[in-house]
């Protein structure tokens, strides 16, 4: 997962909610930006702008993209079936 967040919040985070995987935090939102997932309805005057959209990439094992899970809508997303069948 990537955010906008610092590494003590994203610490804070993970251990509140026990995940088990890297958090990469991308403060200024560089990383966010190069992948073109910046939620571009947040103003860059807002509290929360450089908010990446949710989207899951699925990379094969030479590192090509060969899924893209995403939605206009941040509260849709895809089913973890569906995921884990296109990682298979």
């Amino acid at each position: 997962m990537v955010s906008y967040d610092d590494t003590g919040v994203l610490t804070r985070f993970a251990g509140s909610r026990n995940i088990g995987f890297t958090l990469l935090a991308d403060k200024g939102s560089t990383l966010i930006k190069a992948f073109d997932v910046l939620d571009q309805s947040v103003p860059e005057t807002a509290a929360w702008y450089g908010l990446a959209r949710p989207i899951i990439y699925v990379v094969d094992t030479a590192g090509k993209i060969t899924h893209r899970f995403s939605s206009a809508d941040y509260r849709s997303r895809a089913e973890p079936g569906v995921v884990l069948n296109a990682i298979r």
